[in-house]
């Protein structure tokens, strides 16, 4: 072979080593870079202490085909060496026995213990109680129409899956339609759809419409609104009445009224329809005491 021919042959063979070799690296380099994005794409380790994290845990209580309640929570945690998880976006909906009813309780988070079944839920947690047929309405409304439920607002609520109850022993607010009031301590009672509130309850109340009476007189008082105080609350879904236990003392600017209970019935909007006052345990009768004006 002839020198230039030579020298011709090792050019070629160093472009041809050349190309293969950056052919080798670019090849190495693209896998490289879709391991790096498909690194970035894939979910985060789990965190020190965690064993698993899942987008979603939905779970019911059944009564026969009847669902009573279904607990929703948008993330569930678990930690290792726990036997409870972390739920977050915390949304329990109650039915009822006969599905009747369509109350909430909804919370940030919640301690949810496997074993037991209880949920202790620390932070602030609101309750509505309403119909299903009021839930439907509101609904297909859009929310512009204004609900007729009680909605209340506390912290501290422990929920217990197998007794259906909610409790809670934190200051507690509630509205609603026509009276908005606080006390201490609630008790709810999913499967019946009874609250009860434990203890300082006190509240204001736009007194029941008497239409034959605001035809006789416009004095401007007449909606003047009533201030009530009283021991403990029972409020029952089925026959929509709050009994408040006493001593119970209502005021106004111009009346104070003293008795062992009170009774407040309402209509199917949960606004204040009847109000009665009974003798308490001690059989002493109600008081009336007129002031100025």
């Amino acid at each position: 072979m002839k020198r230039s021919e030579a020298a011709k042959y090792a050019r070629w063979s160093a472009v041809a080593a050349l190309l293969l070799a950056s052919l080798t690296v670019g090849v190495y380099l693209d896998r490289q870079w879709v391991a790096h994005r498909e690194k970035q794409k894939a979910p985060p380790p789990a965190p020190q202490g965690v064993t698993r994290s899942s987008n979603g845990l939905t779970f019911s209580k059944m009564e026969g085909n009847q669902k009573i309640f279904t607990v929703e929570a948008s993330k569930a945690t678990d930690f290792k060496g726990k036997e409870a998880s972390l739920l977050e976006d915390v949304k329990i909906t109650i039915f009822g026995k006969k599905g009747e009813r369509y109350d909430t309780i909804h919370t940030r988070s919640c301690q949810y213990e496997k074993e037991g079944g209880s949920m202790a839920c620390s932070g602030e947690v609101q309750i509505d109680l309403e119909s299903k047929a009021e839930a439907e309405r509101a609904a297909k409304n859009g929310g512009i129409t204004v609900q007729q439920k009680v909605h209340v607002e506390t912290r501290g609520v422990v929920f217990s899956h197998a007794s259906g109850m909610a409790r809670t022993e934190q200051p507690v607010k509630f509205v609603f339609p026509n009276g908005h009031g606080e006390a201490v301590g609630v008790e709810y009672h999913s499967g019946e759809g009874t609250v009860r509130l434990l203890r300082d309850v006190q509240f204001s109340l736009v007194p029941p419409r008497n239409d034959i009476a605001e035809k006789k007189t416009a004095r401007a008082n007449a909606k003047e609104p009533i201030r009530v105080t009283g021991k403990s609350l029972d409020f029952e879904r089925g026959s929509r009445t709050m009994r408040l236990y006493g001593p119970v003392e209502a005021n106004t600017h111009t009346a104070h009224l003293s008795a062992g209970k009170l009774t407040l019935s309402l209509d199917a909007t949960y606004r204040a329809e009847k109000l009665v006052v009974t003798p308490g345990p001690d059989g002493k009768n109600p008081e009336l005491e007129s002031r100025g004006a």
